[in-house]
């Protein structure tokens, strides 16, 4: 059993955790009420998911292991040693592995439909005229729809314009959090982005990888045709 905090606690002086963030422990939780940070003594210290599977981490306030960070009413601590894999979730979306402002690698989903390595949870349906397409799960179908927006504004370099930023932000923390456990505010805390990162998440959304990939080997096939017509001709007389 490991003697470490969880990645990941939260910190409530009052004991009370605002209505705006209880969905972050809908999926679970652990608590314990005692000390935490800004010389509080009796609060609620808590994970935003269950510690209790193979690689058990303690609810505890450690000052020298973790780093806290004091929102208005609340904390947010990160053990300082904290990898991508102490938040990666049960199940994995396959996907590239980006690095992030962090210097870590993060597995990124494929989000564009019609691409050879989508990788979103997806299924077959009909459409009207009784011909069968994929179509994303419900719940990352929005992120399938970025993407297709995301490679619209790609140009043939591979740059994009989105002019909306903000949302593009959004939408990267959340590629981020198809594999692993945090949210957008999480994620700037942790300096997860920088542009490096949301042109490594972008890129990793739309399969740009992939399709270079494809056009190397392309490029490849007609390079040994054309070497191979070069040399098919008669040989001199």
């Amino acid at each position: 059993m490991s003697n470490k905090p969880a990645p990941i606690l939260y910190y409530f002086p009052d004991n009370k955790i605002p209505e705006a963030f209880q969905y972050r422990f809908e999926n679970g939780k652990t608590s314990r009420s005692g000390p935490g940070p800004g010389n509080n003594v009796n609060g609620l210290l808590i994970a935003p998911f269950r510690t209790d599977h193979e690689n058990v981490c303690e609810i505890k306030y450690d000052e020298k292991t973790q780093k806290w960070h004091k929102r208005k009413d609340f904390w947010i601590g990160f053990r300082r040693d904290i990898k991508p894999e102490d938040i990666l979730r049960d199940s994995i979306v396959p996907g590239y592995h980006v690095n992030l402002g962090n210097g870590k690698n993060f597995i990124i989903p494929v989000a564009l439909l019609d691409t050879p390595n989508f990788s979103l949870p997806s299924y077959e349906v009909p459409d009207e005229s009784g011909k069968w397409q994929w179509r994303p799960d419900e719940k990352y179908e929005h992120l399938s729809i970025f993407a297709q927006k995301i490679w619209d504004a790609t140009n043939e370099e591979g740059e994009f314009e989105f002019e909306d930023e903000n949302k593009l932000r959004t939408i990267c923390c959340q590629m981020i959090a198809v594999n692993y456990n945090i949210t957008d505010i999480e994620c700037g805390l942790l300096k997860l982005l920088n542009l490096s990162a949301y042109k490594g998440i972008c890129q990793a959304v739309v399969d740009q990888p992939g399709a270079e990939k494809i056009l190397e080997v392309m490029e490849g096939k007609k390079k040994i045709l054309e070497e191979s017509g070069t040399n098919s001709g008669s040989p001199d007389s």
